[in-house]
């Protein structure tokens, strides 16, 4: 669309690339910055002097239906089915980043229980050990408690008979 609001004077952009000297695409498509500083500027009018003439604001507002809009290999299709497509891709790569992270702290998780198994201590075989080694020197007081009896008689009242 070019075009003036003074309705004197026409040649003046509407969109314009955002990068200088490329062609509109929709990576780079942007508003005038003739228009963005002066909306006086928008040549709402398609003839000199049409103070009711609206054919240049039809055009624009037709452009929203318009699938050669953006030519530039990136895309083809209309400003709206570009918008679609950015929010459907946003959403996807959204799900995606979410199911990995997921995953990554499922994986984690499995990790430190495998960890934990490997390295851990087991309270039930503490116990058991516990309860093994209470026996065991059970046992051993009762052995030194036998022998000490034994040498107690051997020493103190074997060979009382001649004195």
């Amino acid at each position: 669309m070019e075009g003036n609001g003074d309705g004197e004077t026409q040649g003046g952009k509407f969109f314009t690339s955002s990068e200088v000297g490329k062609e509109i695409n929709a990576l780079n498509i942007s508003v005038s910055q003739a228009i963005l500083e002066d909306v006086g500027k928008i040549a709402a009018a398609g003839t000199k002097g049409g103070v009711e003439d609206n054919t240049n604001i039809l055009a624009i507002i037709a452009l929203r239906e318009n699938k050669e809009f953006f030519t530039g290999g990136m895309s083809k299709g209309t400003p709206d089915d570009f918008i679609k497509s950015m929010l459907s891709n946003l959403a996807v790569d959204s799900m995606q980043a979410q199911r990995m992270d997921s995953t990554q702290n499922l994986i984690i998780k499995n990790i430190e229980k495998r960890r934990q198994s490997e390295s851990g201590v087991s309270q039930d075989e503490e116990m058991t050990n516990l309860v093994k080694f209470q026996h065991s020197y059970t046992a051993s007081a009762r052995m030194i408690t036998t022998l000490d009896q034994i040498l107690d008689v051997t020493i103190n009242r074997l060979g009382l008979v001649g004195r």
